[in-house]
């Protein structure tokens, strides 16, 4: 799992390079997308996803008014 990590940083830190912006907006931008690329590629990764691991920890309740 720490190496789903090291990879959305990197792809973050990309992302900034790219768009020659160096603030911390453009970086969360950069980081949802490594996200996002790291669910289309999770048959790639061996391990589990740690986000999608994290989310099936907690269970969602949802009250109706």
């Amino acid at each position: 799992m720490p190496i789903q990590i090291i990879i959305n940083l990197i792809i973050a830190v990309l992302w900034m390079f790219l768009f020659e912006s160096y603030s911390f907006s453009t970086f969360f931008i950069g980081y949802l997308f490594g996200i996002g690329l790291l669910l289309l590629m999770e048959r790639f990764i061996p391990e589990s996803l740690l986000f999608l691991s994290s989310l099936g920890d907690y269970q969602i309740v949802v009250l109706v008014y």
